[in-house]
């Protein structure tokens, strides 16, 4: 199915969940074109899953809706509601994102906590693919800890732009400029780099980030750079063994991809495996407006 936001704030769905994702209720799992859900006003972002969904609205209220079975609804000991229901917290948030049992928020200062269980996708016998929880054998017997909101201590003072979320672990991009990785058992990595990196994406196991060198202008509050030069892409690799889930490595590669070239967001072109990079670069003042350019694999192994 499909979700989106129209130009008034309004959310609408379309196509086919029996999770309850549609939002419209029990007796509602296909709706042919997009339809509108009446419930939620003013939303700012949102971010869905294959078995739920969590909208932000503009004064900063969580609304979810869907499956959650490990807590990633956000709401006490729910695991179906099949129409949007505000999270009863005093938090103010202002990103969402979303992913397979896990549901991973921004407030508005730029501090991360998340709902949920962080998984991984394990190949078993016959190619077939089966789910583990990364998340401790006693917090999963406990409903105590698991449908409650968690929060990384030593990130308590980070703010961050932008979340990504892969097999196995969380990627966070503060607005220094640095990238965090959050696994199993909470387990928290500081992830290598010699520059100023402001946008990420991730394929399954990689993490790719744009990056400059650090100069003066750098934004304090994070985001796209100005009058910047030298840009580079960078690539951090986890090899997750699949018996001793304890030694695991990152791997970091740096590539220099463009000289005088303002490029603003890198975004991930992922079709049956054939992976291959997005850049939004800005063009010359003259012109203006966006171009989009395309790194084929080929090209990035270049």
């Amino acid at each position: 199915m499909c979700l989106g936001i129209d130009i008034n704030g309004g959310i609408l769905v379309w196509g086919t969940s029996k999770e309850g994702v549609l939002g419209l209720g029990f007796d509602v799992t296909s709706v042919d074109i997009p339809t509108r859900l009446e419930s939620l006003r003013d939303i700012i972002d949102v971010s869905i899953s294959d078995n739920h969904a969590v909208a932000i609205s503009s004064i900063g209220e969580a609304f979810s809706w869907g499956t959650g079975k490990y807590g990633e609804l956000g709401l006490d000991k729910s695991i179906y509601t099949p129409t949007p229901l505000r999270l009863t917290n005093d938090k103010v948030y202002s990103k969402v994102f979303c992913s397979n049992l896990i549901t991973c928020l921004l407030d508005s200062n730029g501090h991360f906590s998340y709902f949920g269980v962080i998984i991984k996708l394990l190949k078993g016998i016959n190619s077939t693919i089966t789910v583990k929880s990364l998340l401790n054998d006693l917090s999963v017997t406990d409903p105590k800890t698991l449908f409650t909101e968690k929060y990384i201590v030593e990130l308590e003072n980070e703010q961050f732009n932008s979340i990504v979320i892969g097999n196995g672990f969380i990627g966070l991009l503060s607005k220094k400029g640095t990238v965090f990785t959050l696994e199993y058992s909470d387990k928290l990595t500081m992830l290598y780099s010699k520059h100023f990196v402001y946008s990420i994406t991730v394929a399954h196991n990689d993490i790719f980030g744009l990056s400059i060198e650090k100069t003066n202008n750098i934004p304090k509050s994070g985001g796209v750079p100005s009058n910047s030069k030298n840009y580079y892409l960078c690539k951090w690799n986890s090899k997750f063994p699949e018996k001793e889930v304890s030694s695991e490595i990152w791997y970091t590669t740096i590539y220099k991809i463009s000289d005088d070239v303002h490029i603003q967001k890198l975004s991930l072109l992922n079709t049956h495996g054939n992976r291959g990079l997005i850049l939004l670069m800005e063009k010359d003042s003259s012109s203006g407006g966006l171009n989009s350019s395309f790194l084929s694999p080929a090209a990035r192994r270049s």
